[in-house]
């Protein structure tokens, strides 16, 4: 999830002609919802190994 937020997130696909920077959104900034993301994982035991596989 690291590696998409930080694919996303680089200036040329979210800064506008204008100057406009769109990464954020209604109570919710990239980095803060992967820290989130991580805090969950640790506080449910799941921070490591494969818990899904997606076919």
């Amino acid at each position: 999830m690291g590696g998409v937020l930080r694919y996303v997130a680089q200036e040329q696909k979210t800064v506008d002609t204008d100057g406009t920077r769109y990464l954020t959104g209604v109570n919710c900034m990239a980095d803060l919802a992967y820290q989130s993301f991580l805090a969950t994982k640790n506080l449910y035991g799941k921070a490591s190994g494969t818990w899904f596989y997606h076919y």
